[in-house]
This record gives structure tokens, sequence and C-alpha cells, in this order.
């Protein structure tokens, strides 16, 4: 399966939706489905409302043309700081309740959110079922549902309401300054039961938001977009897998990824599949379904060759995986034209890559 993930700016474009079917039809193989994508930030409900309504619209005209139709939702506790330059109004504002995200020394990310907060929980809870009503085949929920890196904070979540759950599942007393000191210098019972915090608030976040989407459309997977994130929480994220399984249903989707975002150095196409590799070998076996994503960032026609993606596209199978995503036609300025070659090596080079796939499939079944 080959998917392309469409930029926000595009899916809901008449002219760029004719274009794009119109190249995928002349390149049979080219393509099996595409992702559409939520709105990016923090907008108000109403605004998830009428942009999940535009998309419904315009996923008929591609499943109409046989492609799969599944979603990502952008953003689920915040990227970062750049968040700010997106509508950000639906939280972000004088007298808002929401809890932000805090790091360890007290300071506090203006567009990240701590995944126990209830009210930053009902505000996704109402953004999802907008978007699940359009019944995508999966949905995939994007990297920031994790621990760390959510600028400018490195680690989180220490706000007081997390501190005080803390001290109450634990029978502890700890403070915030504590706290850390217990989990860096403390007895080592003292980080593992921050760990266990910290995956069990991400468990039930993710098995709400399964949940949630599974309510509104039953046929619905879900998929998890995630990076090689170290150790804060513990390394690999079969809690996560664990929550999407038993929220939904079903069994969960894989896309692994992170960096290599052009051909300008090969190597770090090479460096990448390490990384895949690694997120490969740590996943439940129930997750069968490993569909990396190929970013060609930041979306320019300097950024990656059809060549560069081609090969990345390989060797990526080549480490374990059996389907794949690409990140790239996501810019408004560039014309679907520039785009064809890509889509006439897809199909060329799809032979080949189905062969490796057997391969992989063969080499597991024999052991």
């Amino acid at each position: 399966m080959l998917t392309q993930r469409l930029g926000d700016y595009l899916q809901n474009d008449d002219k760029f939706i004719e274009d794009f079917l119109t190249i995928v039809g002349e390149n049979p193989g080219s393509c099996d489905e595409v992702w559409f994508a939520g709105d990016y930030g923090f907008p108000p409900i109403e605004k998830h409302r009428e942009s999940a309504a535009k998309i419904r619209q315009s996923a008929e005209k591609f499943r109409a043309a046989g492609l799969r139709v599944s979603l990502q939702i952008s953003n689920t506790v915040g990227h970062g700081q750049y968040m700010s330059a997106r509508d950000c109004s639906g939280l972000v504002y004088d007298g808002s309740a929401v809890e932000h995200m805090t790091g360890p020394d007290g300071s506090t990310a203006d567009y990240c959110f701590c995944w126990n907060g209830e009210n930053f929980r009902k505000y996704i809870v109402d953004m999802l079922k907008e978007y699940a009503k359009m019944k995508p085949y999966c949905v995939w929920i994007d990297d920031d549902l994790r621990a760390t890196n959510h600028a400018p904070l490195q680690q989180g979540c220490f706000c007081d309401a997390c501190i005080e759950k803390f001290n109450t599942k634990y029978g502890s007393a700890f403070n915030r300054k504590e706290l850390v000191e217990a989990i860096n210098f403390g007895d080592i019972s003292w980080r593992e039961k921050f760990v266990e915090f910290i995956r069990d608030g991400l468990y039930d976040f993710t098995y709400l938001m399964s949940k949630t989407v599974c309510d509104v459309s039953p046929d619905s997977y879900i998929g998890f977009q995630y990076c090689a994130n170290g150790g804060y929480t513990g390394y690999g994220y079969d809690f996560i897998f664990d929550a999407m399984r038993k929220g939904s249903g079903k069994n969960p989707k894989s896309r692994p990824g992170g960096g290599a975002y052009n051909d300008h150095n090969p190597n770090e196409q090479l460096k990448k599949s390490f990384f895949i590799s690694w997120q490969n070998s740590m996943l439940p076996d129930y997750v069968t379904e490993i569909r990396p994503e190929i970013e060609n960032l930041p979306d320019v026609v300097y950024g990656k060759t059809p060549a560069g993606t081609c090969f990345e596209t390989s060797i990526y199978l080549a480490s374990g995986a059996n389907a794949m995503s690409y990140a790239m036609v996501m810019n408004l300025f560039d014309p679907m034209q520039y785009h064809a070659k890509f889509f006439r090596d897809f199909a060329r080079h799809r032979p080949y890559w189905e062969r490796l796939v057997k391969a992989n499939e063969n080499t597991i079944q024999a052991g």
C-alpha cells in the first residue's frame, strides 16, 4: 500500500484534486490511499466542525476514484511553541481553564497541554467526534503524543495536578522540586514509579481518543505516528499500542520515522532506516502493518528527487516495512506537474517493492 498525505491547504482544492486524480489514473499502482489532515493548531471546535465537513465532501471524490481515505489528527497534546503560527484560540485565550504542560522546573508550554487535564481532554474528544464522521479507514495520531520535546519544554508533565495525582497514587507527599530530586537522585523505585505514572496517563488519554473515534466510526482503525524518542518513558511504545487496541477493538497500525527530510546527504536515509528497524523490533506482535513516512520536507522542489524518494522507499521496505506513506504533496505552490515524475517512478518501482515485502514475509514465516 502506497499512501500520499495531503497538505491541509490542498485537500479541499478542486483543481488540485482533479490534477492529482488524473496523474494517479495515468500511473496505475502509484497510489492506493490518501490521508487528509485535521486542522493544525487548536482552533474553536466550530472551526474543526467546518473543516471536517469540507473534508467529508473531498473524501468522496477520492473514494469514487477507487482510493482509500484515511485521516491524520495533526496534533493532540501539541508539537511545540511554533504552533503559535496557527489558530490556537480554542484553548489559548485569557481566562482559559485548560491545563498546560509543565516542565520539571515549573515552566509551562504555551501551546502544549497536559494529557491528564480534563478540560483539555474534553476539547480533544469534541474535535475527534467531528473528524470521525468522515468514516476514515484509519485515524493516524501524530507524533506529538509523547512526553518529551514540547518546546520550550523537554520533559513533562510536572503540573500541580499531575504531582497531586502522583502523590495520591503512590502515597508520597512530594512538591515539584522534591519529586524531581527523587526521580534523578533518589531510590530507583521513584524513577520506576514516575515512568509508570507517565505511561499510565498517556495510556488513558490514548484509550479515550481511540474509543471516541470508534464510537462514531466503528470500522475505523487507529494508527500511531511516532519517532525514536529515547527512554524518558521507558523504551518502546507498547503501552500506546495497547491502548489503541483496547479502545478500538482492532489491531493498531504503526508509522515509524523521524528525520531524512531531503536527499542532500543519502547517509541520513540509512541512519533513519536504523531508527525504523529499532522501532520495528519493539512493536507488539499484533501490530502487523508498518508504514514508515518518507518526509520530503520542507515541501520544496529542491527537497528530494524522485530517485532519492524511491531509494528511500526501498531501504525502508528492506528494513521490515510492508507499506509506505509520503509527505510530499503538501505545498500550496508546487504544481502537480512537478510531482508527476514521482508517481511515474512509483508505478515503475512497485513490482520490485512488492517482491521486497514478499521476501520479508517469507523470512518471518521461516523464523
